[in-house]
C-alpha cells in the first residue's frame, strides 16, 4: 500500500494524465484539487482516491491513514523534489479534516 501511495504522489507531481482524470472526476472536489500551491487533499479524499488508483491500496481508511503517518513519504519525495505540507488546519484541527498539499520544494539558494 505505500508503494502504491508514494507511486500516486510521483504521478500527481507530474500532472500523468491518468491521475489527473482521476483526480477532476472525484466526487468531492472541494477536498481534493489542484491548487495554485499544488495537490490539495484530505486524507479521507486521498484515500479514496488511492483506491481507484490502485488495488493494493486498503479499503480500510483508518490503516491506510496510519500507514501515511508512519511512512518517511516526505523523505523519498524529497528525493524527486516534493512535499507534503499541511495548507490548512480544520477547525477542530482534526487530520481528517485538515487540508494537506502535495507541493514542489523550493530550491534552496546559498547565502
Amino acid at each position: 500500500m505505500y508503494e502504491a501511495a508514494f507511486n500516486f504522489f510521483l504521478a500527481v507531481g507530474v500532472r500523468d494524465k491518468k491521475v489527473a482524470l482521476l483526480i477532476s472526476s472525484h466526487d468531492n472536489k472541494k477536498n481534493a484539487y489542484f491548487g495554485k500551491e499544488g495537490f490539495v487533499f484530505t486524507l479521507p479524499a486521498l484515500h479514496q482516491l488511492l483506491m481507484a488508483y490502485d488495488h493494493r491500496v486498503s479499503s480500510t481508511y483508518i490503516d491506510c491513514r496510519k500507514m501515511l503517518y508512519r511512512s518517511e513519504i516526505n523523505t523519498r519525495l524529497a528525493k524527486h523534489g516534493y512535499h507534503i505540507v499541511l495548507q490548512q488546519s480544520s477547525p477542530t484541527n482534526h487530520v481528517d479534516s485538515n487540508c494537506y498539499c502535495l507541493a514542489r520544494l523550493s530550491p534552496q539558494t546559498d547565502t
